[in-house]
């Protein structure tokens, strides 16, 4: 989403993560909320969910570490007691496929790595790193760190504002292209209750489009396209007040033959100029429909299918009129 617009708000569900050793069936985090907006040279993510208290929670210790061993999974290596941070992990492909293709979402595999940014609530910022499989992340020089993030606990909710430039320039980075669909994941762990290392809350892949600009041809194109089809207008009511004899000459032949020459101009040119039209709402549409503008896009095809019909009709019209009128 591009920067003029107020960013929308998207819902995105997480469950266990039960797939690999440690599973875990009782994440605390069940969904997050996501805004996103660009200026064309920094993307700011911001990702907030519901959690009460702010893990670690002294006061939550004792009774969480009793939920965790009661509800815990019985998997080798799993949580036995609460009170680690918080974190999150917001999650991309580390290079866009042609296709669909993305890496496997939990972290990506030794084929298709993930390039992921991570925060703790115990140390706050974020990092970048690069994984190729859950629990393999390996964090990138502090040279190559790119991405900035801050967050704040209030009303029971986390809000984590992540920032960083669409094209940080790094090898190992995705870059961020405005109205190029990217693959984006998640990942959730409520450290008071007994969530750390596999054992958390995981989404599935979404995709971030980040709009472009509308085009100031979106703009600028109905009033120019009204005032022609005005001056047009009066082009062929002038026309007609020729044929019509308000506008006599002194030999009646040559003034029909003049007025006929002169409707049939102004009937292909009115046509042609139509067309024209048409061609510039089509362009406008399909601007539309790739910058994510789709109600733009729909209502330029229609504007579009309507100037080409009138001027396909002026054109015959004019056609057929010169033909049986000789």
């Amino acid at each position: 989403m591009s920067s003029g617009k107020k960013p929308e708000r998207f819902y995105v569900p997480l469950s266990g993560q039960i797939f690999v050793q440690p599973r875990w069936f009782n994440p605390r985090v069940d969904a997050v909320w996501v805004q996103a907006v660009h200026d064309g040279q920094e993307l700011a993510l911001l990702v907030s969910w519901g959690d009460p208290p702010e893990s670690p929670d002294t006061l939550w210790t004792e009774f969480g570490s009793q939920v965790v061993a009661t509800m815990g999974s019985e998997d080798q290596g799993a949580a036995t007691s609460s009170g680690t941070a918080d974190q999150l992990v917001v999650q991309f492909p580390q290079e866009l496929s042609e296709g669909q293709e993305r890496p496997y979402f939990l972290q990506g595999d030794t084929r298709r790595p993930a390039y992921t940014w991570t925060w703790q609530s115990d140390v706050g910022g974020a990092f970048e790193s690069i994984a190729r499989g859950i629990g393999t992340a390996a964090r990138q020089p502090d040279a190559e760190q790119h991405v900035r993030a801050t967050a704040q606990h209030a009303d029971g909710q986390w809000k984590v504002l992540f920032v960083r430039p669409l094209d940080t320039g790094g090898a190992e980075d995705l870059a961020l292209t405005a109205g190029q669909a990217v693959p984006m994941a998640f990942q959730a762990w409520d450290g008071d209750n007994g969530e750390s290392g596999n054992q958390g809350a995981i989404s599935t892949w979404y995709f971030l489009v980040l709009g472009q600009p509308t085009p100031v041809a979106v703009y600028v194109a109905p009033p120019v396209a009204l005032a022609l089809t005005l001056l047009f207008g009066l082009l062929v009511v002038r026309q007609a007040q020729v044929g019509s004899g308000m506008w006599q000459e002194p030999d009646a032949a040559a003034r029909a033959k003049r007025s006929a020459q002169k409707r049939k101009l102004a009937g292909m040119g009115v046509g042609v100029i139509w067309l024209g039209m048409a061609f510039g709402a089509y362009q406008n549409s399909r601007a539309g429909w790739e910058t994510g503008y789709a109600d733009l896009g729909f209502w330029w095809a229609i504007i579009g299918g309507l100037l080409a019909i009138a001027g396909l009709g002026a054109l015959i019209g004019t056609w057929i009129h010169t033909r049986t009128s000789k």
